[in-house]
């Protein structure tokens, strides 16, 4: 199964049949590298959307201050789909976390989802392999994880984790198999191709 990442095309008039190739798209959306654009795009429609978040949360100085940061994220990408909750929310890092970062982020996250914010929550390990691990002990309520595939040793480690801890594993990169694999989409012709990929 693939699940399509929209970007700008090259050509700015492929824009519009780009959202409407989304609107009849039977796969999940990765709306991240533009929540407003591509999630605009799906208003009323019932499309299964994905959204990366997290940038910024190393630079809060306090608890209050991550906890406020996620929610604003959160906010923000729900008024861009104009929908209630949003069903796969994945929490990006760069770099090691301060305990008291991790602690607010955690904490909104965990009312969002009880509230039905979210319907599922991930992790998306930019960071290094240690840094991943540390993280990931920190917190290990997540339903899926998000592993770049060019990170083989990384891949590997947190894969296995992944599977004995059932969670899902989404793939950035590599070929479709056992687990679902996000691809750039820079038109509508991609976008139409990626989401008649058997399930």
């Amino acid at each position: 199964m693939v699940w399509i990442r929209p970007h700008l095309p090259e050509d700015l008039d492929e824009i519009e049949p780009m959202k409407q190739a989304l609107r009849s798209c039977q796969t999940v959306i990765d709306i991240t590298l533009h929540p407003a654009l591509w999630g605009g795009a799906l208003q009323g429609t019932e499309a299964t959307i994905l959204k990366v978040f997290g940038r910024g949360l190393g630079l809060q100085p306090d608890s209050g201050s991550a906890s406020t940061h996620i929610e604003a994220e959160l906010i923000e990408t729900l008024s861009s789909i104009s929908r209630s909750h949003i069903d796969f929310y994945a929490l990006q890092f760069d770099q090691a976390l301060e305990e008291f970062q991790l602690e607010g982020a955690f904490r909104l996250l965990e009312e969002a989802r009880a509230d039905g914010l979210i319907s599922h929550l991930g992790l998306f390990p930019k960071g290094s392999l240690a840094a991943s691990l540390t993280f990931w002990h920190f917190n290990d309520a997540f339903d899926f994880v998000v592993l770049e595939h060019d990170q083989q040793e990384k891949f590997s480690v947190l894969a296995q984790l992944a599977k004995g801890r059932r969670v899902g594993i989404v793939e950035v990169g590599g070929s479709t198999g056992a687990n679902p694999v996000i691809r750039a989409a820079k038109s509508a012709q991609e976008i139409e191709m990626f989401s008649s990929i058997p399930r």
